[in-house]
């Protein structure tokens, strides 16, 4: 009886904080004063609230709608609590299985805010809880991607905190996590693009099959009794012909949501030694010249980096090059490439030449991306991917133009003729 009455007490505690989102829009100025008060009660909620799915559910909308306004700041000091899984969504099974979605989503929200103000222990911790989830299977695609974009925008937040030398070796450990756990996505997306294709491609044959025979199944329906009218295979056609499934797209948002971020990832390790301003500074005042640190990666940021074009390849199979938008996203796959440091750039592109050209045969609208980096005038890309191309062309595959009619002699002649294009 006593765990019941607590139960409704808390129900109603939430009640009066869903009442008090409504008041906050309204009437902001007269709870000003109370914000440290009202963020201190909600949060009190989200610890001492019982395993009830549906409380609980309320609790986070209404926080939610506090958080969307300007009474957030009194929640800035209270992010460790909130970085608590079981302070979110409770220990019981059910709210963790049901409200996991719902809580992250807020909690994005939220540290998106506070990024700028948040310490590397705190942004270590987010990066663990948030790649953790984008690992979980049992979480939804679409929130998948929710944790993908709010480590993408954590980046420039690690970035920023170039310093001492003690935060720079924190700092830069936590953007190689961040890259690991975007490549080692990509390896595990391309089992579920390799079944979606398979299912795309097997509906696409399964919808033609009908078409064909529509005449004779109509035909024998009518002479049994048992007809199938026009209206019905028009309906049973469009079913296997409409638009991508949900799976399809949530899939294919993933990827463009990785792919669009990583540029800008690469580009912060590859450029993590450059001096601040303010050390820069300093140098100029004890040092003639300033000596600035050298660009790049360390060897294993570069074993890692090189899974994007390993694994990321037989992710792009999803992607339709006649579509103008995805197009885009292959050219911006090349492009990731494009800020590593030169020596970086050569020895990744010489060690997976190859995964480049078999991608290609099996994918041939991939032949944009080498078409991309020969067009990228910036940095000297366009000369140092041409000098790779050449050598593993002339070392590995003149001799596929002794059978001129297989597709191995096809792709090594366009590839010949990108290279002298340029």
């Amino acid at each position: 009886a006593m765990a019941a009455n607590f139960s409704d007490l808390k129900a109603a505690q939430v009640k009066t904080v869903s009442f008090l989102t409504y008041l906050l829009r309204s009437f902001a100025e007269f709870l000003i004063p109370h914000q440290e008060s009202v963020s201190a009660s909600v949060v009190n909620l989200l610890v001492t609230s019982p395993d009830s799915v549906a409380i609980r559910k309320e609790l986070l909308v209404a926080t939610r709608h506090v958080l969307a306004t300007d009474f957030r700041r009194g929640f800035f000091s209270k992010i460790d609590i909130l970085l608590n899984e079981k302070v979110l969504v409770g220990s019981g099974r059910a709210c963790f299985d049901t409200l996991r979605p719902l809580a992250y989503s807020l909690l994005a929200e939220f540290i998106h805010h506070v990024r700028l103000e948040l310490s590397l222990t705190q942004l270590s911790v987010i990066v663990y809880l948030f790649s953790r989830n984008v690992h979980d299977s049992s979480l939804p695609l679409s929130v998948q991607t929710t944790c993908v974009r709010l480590m993408l925008n954590l980046v420039e937040s690690i970035f920023r905190r170039r310093g001492d030398e003690m935060d720079n070796v924190k700092g830069r450990a936590l953007l190689g996590r961040i890259l690991d756990s975007f490549v080692s996505k990509f390896g595990t997306l391309g089992h579920t693009v390799k079944q979606l294709h398979k299912e795309k491609l097997e509906k696409e044959a399964a919808a033609k099959a009908p078409a064909k025979d529509s005449g004779k199944t109509i035909e024998s329906g009518k002479a049994s009794g048992e007809g199938t009218s026009d209206g019905e295979l028009i309906l049973y056609l469009q079913n296997w012909q409409g638009p991508a499934t949900k799976e399809m797209s949530d899939c294919k948002q993933l990827l463009r949501t990785l792919i669009m971020g990583m540029k800008t990832l690469l580009w912060s390790i590859t450029n993590f030694n450059r001096l601040t301003q303010q050390q820069a500074k300093d140098r100029t005042k004890t040092e003639v010249p300033p000596q600035n640190p050298l660009k790049g990666m360390s060897s294993e940021e570069l074993c890692i980096s090189a899974g994007i074009l390993k694994r990321g390849l037989p992710c792009l199979i999803i992607f339709d090059s006649k579509i103008h938008a995805e197009r885009e996203i292959l050219d911006h796959f090349a492009a990731v490439f494009t800020v590593l440091e030169r020596r970086n750039f050569q020895d990744m592109f010489s060690l997976l030449m190859e995964n480049l050209y078999n991608a290609i045969l099996k994918q041939e609208s991939l032949i944009c991306i080498p078409s991309s980096l020969i067009r990228f005038h910036n940095n000297g890309i366009s000369r140092h991917f041409s000098e790779v191309l050449a050598m593993f062309l002339v070392r590995d595959h003149l001799q596929d133009l002794h059978h001129p009619d297989t597709n191995r002699a096809t792709l090594t002649l366009k590839l010949f003729h990108i290279v002298i294009q340029l």
